[in-house]
C-alpha cells in the first residue's frame, strides 16, 4: 500500500510541477525583457534593435531593454546570451557571427557552439551594395570589370574588416572576374564611405543605411548592385548581384531575435508569433524603412534552417579565401 501511495504522490508532484511550468509560460512575460545588441548605441543595427524592441513591447505587454554588448566581432553578446537564463527574459539580437561562431573570424573567441543558441525569429536584414563615386566612369558591373582588366593593380576596394560578410562579398566578386585589386580594411562602414568619397580607394562595400544613402542622394555616390536575392524596395533601379552577372551563391544577411538552448517551446512559439504581429503593422515597416532596414520575416523553423545554411556557405568561404583551417 506504501508503495502506490508514494506511486501516486509522485504523479501528483509531477502533474503538480508540469501544471505550474505550464501556467508560467502562459503568463510571459511578467516583467522586461532584455535584448542584447552586439553594436554600440547609435549604430545602424542599434537603431533598428530599438525600433524592434519598442514594438514588440506592445505586443508583449512588457518593456524591452536594450543592453549593447560590442566587442570581439560579437563574442561578447554572444557568450553573455548563451550564459543567461533560458527563461524568456534575455533574447539577442543578431546577425551573422554569435549564432554560428564555428563558422566565422577566430571562432575561439566563442565559448559556445550553434547548437547552444535557439533562432527564434527573422524580422530583418542586411543590404549591402558595391558603391562607387558618383562622378566615377563606370555604371555598371560590366564596364567596371571591363576598367580593372585593362588596368591590372590600379585600383582599390574597401570594406569593414577582413573575413566579415562585406569582405567576402567583395572577395567573391574579385575573384569570380580574375580582378587584380587591393584590398583595404577599414573599422566600419564609416571610414570605408569617408575613404571613397576622399578617393583614397575606388569602390566598397557598404550597407545600404542613411550614411551611404544620404551620399547617394547628393549624388556623391552610386551603387553598381545590390548583394541581394531581390532588389530593396527603396531602390528598385538598382539591380540586384545575379542581375548583375555576379555569382554570390549565398542567401540574404539576416537580423533577427535568438535565445539561450534550453528556453521552452511555449516561449519562442510566443515571442516568435509576437514578432510576426510586429512585421505587419504599417507604422514599424514604415520606421524601418526610413533607416533603411528591410522588413523580412521567417518563423523559427524556416529561421532556423536559413541560419544554418548562411553559417556553412560563410564557413565555406573563409576556407576558400584562408581564414578558416
Amino acid at each position: 500500500m506504501s508503495k502506490k501511495i508514494f506511486s501516486i504522490l509522485v504523479i501528483f508532484l509531477i502533474c503538480y510541477t508540469t501544471n505550474e511550468l505550464t501556467l508560467a509560460q502562459t503568463k510571459y512575460p511578467e516583467k522586461p525583457i532584455e535584448a542584447i545588441v552586439q553594436y554600440a548605441p547609435g549604430a545602424s543595427t542599434d537603431a533598428a534593435a530599438r525600433v524592434m524592441a519598442e514594438f514588440l513591447a506592445k505586443q508583449l505587454g512588457q518593456p524591452v531593454v536594450i543592453m549593447n554588448k560590442p566587442g570581439g566581432a560579437g563574442s561578447i553578446a554572444g557568450n553573455v546570451l548563451v550564459k543567461a537564463k533560458p527563461d524568456g527574459y534575455t533574447i539577442g539580437i543578431f546577425n551573422t557571427n554569435q549564432p554560428t561562431p564555428e563558422y566565422c573570424i577566430n571562432p575561439e573567441r566563442f565559448a559556445y557552439k550553434s547548437k547552444d543558441m535557439i533562432a527564434v525569429t527573422q524580422w530583418s536584414g542586411y543590404a549591402p551594395a558595391m558603391f562607387v563615386r558618383y562622378d566615377a566612369p563606370w555604371n555598371s558591373v560590366a564596364e567596371l570589370v571591363e576598367y580593372v582588366k585593362k588596368n591590372p593593380d590600379k585600383l582599390k576596394w574597401g570594406h569593414s574588416g577582413r573575413g566579415n560578410m562585406w569582405w567576402i562579398i567583395g572577395s567573391v566578386f574579385v575573384q569570380q572576374f580574375g580582378l587584380k585589386m587591393a584590398d583595404v580594411p577599414f573599422e566600419g562602414d564609416g571610414q570605408n564611405m569617408t575613404a571613397l568619397l576622399g578617393g583614397h580607394i575606388d569602390m566598397s562595400v557598404l550597407t545600404c543605411a542613411a550614411g551611404p544613402v544620404a551620399q547617394m542622394e547628393a549624388k556623391k555616390l552610386k551603387p553598381l548592385f545590390m548583394a541581394t536575392t531581390k532588389r530593396l524596395d527603396q531602390l528598385p533601379n538598382v539591380p540586384t548581384a545575379e542581375e548583375a552577372g555576379v555569382s554570390l551563391g549565398m542567401p540574404d544577411i539576416y537580423l533577427g531575435t535568438f535565445a539561450p538552448k534550453g528556453t521552452p517551446r511555449e516561449i519562442i512559439a510566443r515571442l516568435s508569433e509576437a514578432t510576426k504581429k510586429v512585421t505587419e503593422d504599417p507604422m514599424f515597416r514604415e520606421k524601418m524603412r526610413k533607416i533603411w532596414f528591410p522588413v523580412w520575416y521567417s518563423d523559427t523553423k524556416d529561421f532556423e534552417e536559413h541560419v544554418e545554411n548562411f553559417g556553412k556557405i560563410q564557413g565555406k568561404y573563409l576556407k576558400q579565401f584562408g581564414i578558416l583551417q
